[in-house]
């Protein structure tokens, strides 16, 4: 079973650059031959040929909330189409669809998003969403090391 790791967003963007900043410290920690890591600015369709050549998927981004250091678990699937298929930021089930309707195969998706409320420009990561990394790194290792994406949606708090 190979699992691929990909985390996006930008690090111009303050904690926007979560995704990236917490796959690059699993690849770091994490020494599995079955895994694979990966960053990137934004999802773009070039990404269905690997994505094609995994079991699963689990995507890493951050997304806006009122509060900093929650992580949401949602498994995805190609079905799950959003009406924008081709545009500047592609939603993670398009690339599914599209890996699924050009490869004929589609791995277990699952989305990690990392709430935070500080998405402007800038360079660093917000305090908030520092002092929340080493629990969300924490929880997301041991995801990946059980290797178990089921279950629908979850909810997880990681303040510091």
């Amino acid at each position: 079973m190979k699992t691929l790791i990909i985390g996006y967003g930008s690090p111009l963007r303050s904690d926007d650059g979560a995704g990236p900043w917490l796959v690059d410290a699993l690849s770091r920690q994490i020494d599995d031959p079955s895994m694979q890591f990966m960053t990137c600015h934004q999802l773009s369709p070039d990404l269905a040929g690997a994505f094609s050549r995994v079991d699963k998927v689990v995507f890493v981004d951050a997304r806006r909330a009122d509060k900093t250091g929650d992580l949401q678990l949602q498994q995805l699937s190609p079905d799950d189409l959003c009406s924008d298929f081709f545009s500047h930021h592609m939603p993670p089930q398009n690339i599914l669809a599209l890996c699924r309707a050009l490869y004929g195969a589609c791995p277990e998706a699952l989305v990690v998003t990392v709430s935070t409320s500080e998405l402007e420009p800038g360079l660093d990561l917000s305090p908030a969403l520092r002092r929340a990394l080493p629990e969300m790194l924490r929880r997301i290792k041991a995801l990946l090391m059980e290797n178990d994406f089921s279950g629908d949606v979850c909810q997880m708090h990681c303040r510091a």
